[in-house]
């Protein structure tokens, strides 16, 4: 596949998964969008800012090479921030677009670069591209999920 056709593929995959993630949460009752369970669980709001999160690091990554210094308080800080709705899904698109731009500026010649500091273990840099729509999926899974605690057994994001 040549190169100008992965960059749109990954765009593709990175806009259809934020698609998911955006019906998935708003078929959750907005008053359950904070609601965790079992103790231990992240609401519905928190699961899609893990998300934002994730594309932003990869698009950093991506463009400069370099994987931010996790902090915990300022995680905290932006994450209060992003307290309703709205701001999480105006976040959510900004996150899609970062990531876009920077499937956008990859290079061929870069593709099959192995790194292991974005998570840890060895990804080339178009494993790592592809992961942030990956792990929208994956929380996408985790909302549907909360749907159907809820009582609410249907697909969103195929209507």
């Amino acid at each position: 596949m040549e190169i100008a056709a992965l960059r749109e593929q990954l765009k593709k995959q990175a806009e259809w998964s934020a698609t998911c993630l955006e019906a998935d949460l708003l078929a959750i009752p907005e008053e359950k969008r904070t609601t965790t369970f079992g103790g231990c669980s992240r609401g519905a709001l928190s699961i899609v800012g893990d998300c934002c999160r994730t594309n932003e690091v990869t698009a950093n990554w991506l463009l400069t090479g370099v994987v931010p210094v996790r902090d915990p308080d300022a995680r905290a800080k932006r994450d209060a921030e992003y307290d309703t709705t709205e701001k999480m899904l105006a976040w959510l698109r900004h996150s899609v677009e970062q990531l876009k731009t920077a499937h956008d500026a990859m290079q061929e010649q870069n593709l099959l670069e192995t790194n292991s500091e974005v998570i840890g273990v060895p990804l080339t840099r178009l494993e790592i591209a592809d992961l942030a729509s990956r792990h929208m999926m994956y929380h996408d899974a985790q909302l549907n999920y909360i749907q159907t605690l809820l009582g609410d057994g249907a697909i969103h994001w195929l209507t």
